[in-house]
C-alpha cells in the first residue's frame, strides 16, 4: 500500500542521521543580511521569505526550527564544522558550496542586475553604461559578485561594501552611484525605497540559482526536499511579501 504525503515525509526523515534529525530540531544557518531572504532584526530574531519557509518546512517534518547566525566569510566553514544542517538566506548555486553538501531543487532563476537612484536609472541601464571612469559602483561582499565584479570592471570604481544594511542607504546619501546585486534583492528595494531607488533594467547581467544547501545525508534532503516542495508557493508570496 501506498504511504500518504505527510506519512513518506516523516519516514525520510526517520531515515536521517545527525544529532538535529534525533533531537527533534533542524537547525538552519544563515547570514541575516540579505532581504526579502533573510534578515536578522534588532531584538536577533530574523525574519524574511526563507524563514518563514524554514518553519513550515521544520514543521512540515515534526521538527523546531532553530536558527544560527553565521557570515558569508565563514558560512562555508561552519557548515564543514556541523554548526547547522541546512544554509538557508539567498544562496546561489556554486560549485564550490555544491562540493561541501547537497543543494535542495532550485528555488528561482536570477541574476544580477543594477539599482541606482531613480533620478539617474537611465544613465546605468547596461554593463557598458557602468563600466566608465568616475562611476561609483559597489557590490556586496559575497563571493560570487566580487568574482564577476573584477571580471567586468577595470574604468569604474568599484568598492565592497562591509555593511550589507548600508547599501542601499550609500545610494540614497550619493555615496555610490549603483549597487550590483541580486534581481530579487533589486526588486525589493526598490519597493522598499519606492520613487527613490529604482532597477535600471529587467534584464540580468548573468543568470543563477538560488536554492538551500542541505548536509549530506539521502534521509534529510529528501525530507527537505519533499516538504520545501510542499510550501514552494507560500515562499513565493513570502518573497514578494517582506516590506
Amino acid at each position: 500500500m501506498r504511504a500518504g504525503p505527510a506519512i513518506a515525509l516523516a519516514l525520510m526523515l526517520a531515515d536521517a542521521t545527525g544529532a538535529s534529525a534525533q533531537d527533534g530540531a533542524i537547525r538552519f544557518g544563515l547570514t541575516g543580511d540579505y532581504p526579502p531572504y533573510a534578515q536578522r532584526l534588532p531584538d536577533g530574531s530574523f525574519e524574511g521569505a526563507d524563514v518563514v519557509t524554514a518553519r513550515a518546512v521544520a514543521k512540515r517534518l515534526g521538527k523546531r526550527a532553530i536558527f544560527v547566525p553565521t557570515s558569508w566569510q565563514t558560512l562555508s566553514r561552519d557548515f564543514i564544522a556541523g554548526r547547522f544542517d541546512v544554509v538557508i538566506g539567498g544562496l546561489t548555486i556554486t560549485p564550490e558550496r555544491a562540493a561541501i553538501g547537497t543543494y535542495s531543487f532550485a528555488l528561482v532563476d536570477d541574476g544580477k542586475r543594477p539599482l541606482a537612484r531613480c533620478a539617474d536609472r537611465h544613465a546605468y541601464a547596461s554593463l557598458r553604461a557602468i563600466e566608465r571612469p568616475g562611476v561609483r559602483v559597489q557590490i556586496n561582499t559575497g563571493q560570487t559578485i566580487g568574482a564577476l565584479a573584477k571580471q567586468w570592471f577595470s574604468k569604474a570604481n568599484v568598492t565592497i561594501n562591509p555593511d550589507d544594511a548600508d547599501l542601499p542607504q550609500a545610494l540614497l546619501d550619493g555615496r555610490a552611484d549603483v549597487w550590483i546585486t541580486d534581481g530579487v534583492v533589486v526588486d525589493h528595494m526598490a519597493r522598499r525605497y519606492a520613487g527613490r531607488l529604482c532597477a535600471t533594467t529587467r534584464k540580468p547581467f548573468t543568470h543563477q540559482e538560488k536554492a538551500w544547501l542541505i548536509r549530506r545525508d539521502a534521509g534529510l534532503v529528501a525530507a527537505v526536499n519533499a516538504a520545501l516542495r510542499r510550501e514552494k508557493a507560500g515562499w513565493e508570496r513570502a518573497l514578494r511579501a517582506v516590506p
